[in-house]
């Protein structure tokens, strides 16, 4: 006697959250749930089955069915064994679907998906993600006051999230593409030295995304040409990580602000300190990756390259101020 299909339907769903559990092909895995669904499309396990299809379809590249998978979790999750676990289902599905229209670039109807998700309903490191998530679809559409309200209440609500330092650097770079690029600099300059504050206790991850926000906006000054303003970022970030893939690179920016400032002694300095300490002398057991090490090593030809620039010019004009001066009197006398 043949077992009846919708106990085949069990059977098969169980034998794919096996091959799950050990890493089994996800063709194979997708092609058993499949067969579980068909055999039984109107069972509580439907909205499951479409939301595990659509992540497996997703992995394997399927983008199109992957989406007709999540919509199929919306219009089934009213079969979920309770209300609150298919409003669970709906949730997942819906935070995919926006994740997927985000990905290729559609920020419109990503923006309308993260907004029907319930966020109050959803674990703290999930609503951090959803919001985040809206921060940058508004920095995207270039409305960027409200970039940066939705930002700053983000921040509040989540100091500490991962996605903090990436939602500090739209906050930013929305002040900056606003106008309000005072604020934007005092926003930075605050960020980062509280960052030097915290000391060895700045998470890594962290920290670099604060130095990152910091010197994306010195450089955007540098290339306006707001040397001092791009100076006085590129030095608090200098006394921030000590790490010379961090520090050589600021302090050759340094110069450059130092040199268009018309300060060539002060640039000479910042030069020499790359060309002296742009490739320390590694610790015990450590050593840098070759590309790492090649651009230190041409930062360092570069800083050389200055310093020798540097020091002709300022020779040639100690040389020629005397005729300069000597000339000047000349004429006087000739008058």
């Amino acid at each position: 006697m043949a077992m009846p299909s919708k106990k085949q339907s069990v059977v098969l769903y169980d034998y794919g959250a096996y091959l799950e559990s050990i890493h089994e092909n996800p063709v194979k895995i997708a092609a058993v749930y499949e067969q579980s669904l068909s055999l039984d499309p109107n069972t509580v396990r439907t909205p499951v089955l479409n939301l595990k299809l659509g992540k497996i379809y997703k992995e394997l590249g399927a983008n199109k069915r992957s989406m007709d998978k999540y919509y199929a979790v919306l219009s089934s999750s009213l079969r979920a064994e309770t209300e609150a676990v298919g409003a669970e289902l709906s949730r997942e599905a819906m935070k995919e679907i926006a994740n997927a229209f985000f990905e290729v670039g559609d920020y419109q109807q990503a923006a309308q998906y993260y907004a029907r998700i319930k966020l109050l309903d959803m674990p703290p490191e999930e609503r951090a993600f959803v919001l985040s998530r809206v921060v940058q679809i508004l920095y995207l559409k270039k409305e960027y006051a409200s970039a940066i309200e939705v930002g700053r209440d983000f921040l509040k609500q989540f100091p500490d999230s991962e996605q903090a330092p990436g939602c500090w650097q739209i906050v930013i770079q929305s002040l900056d593409a606003s106008g309000k690029r005072d604020e934007a600099i005092q926003d930075t300059l605050g960020l980062l030295r509280a960052t030097q504050k915290d000391g060895k206790k700045a998470d890594e991850k962290s920290m670099y995304w604060k130095m990152k926000s910091g010197n994306d906006l010195a450089n955007i000054l540098y290339s306006r040409g707001e040397y001092l303003r791009a100076l006085n970022i590129y030095q608090v970030i200098a006394g921030i990580n000590r790490n010379p893939l961090w520090v050589s690179p600021t302090v050759y920016q340094i110069g450059l602000c130092f040199e268009r400032l018309q300060q060539p002694v002060r640039a000479l300095e910042a030069y020499r300190y790359v060309v002296e300490n742009a490739l320390p002398k590694a610790k015990e057991g450590e050593k840098l990756e070759v590309p790492q090490r090649e651009n230190l090593e041409h930062l360092r030809d570069l800083a050389q390259w200055r310093v020798q620039h540097l020091e002709w010019l300022i020779e040639t004009a100690k040389q020629i101020h005397p005729v300069l001066v000597k000339g000047h009197s000349s004429e006087k006398k000739a008058k």
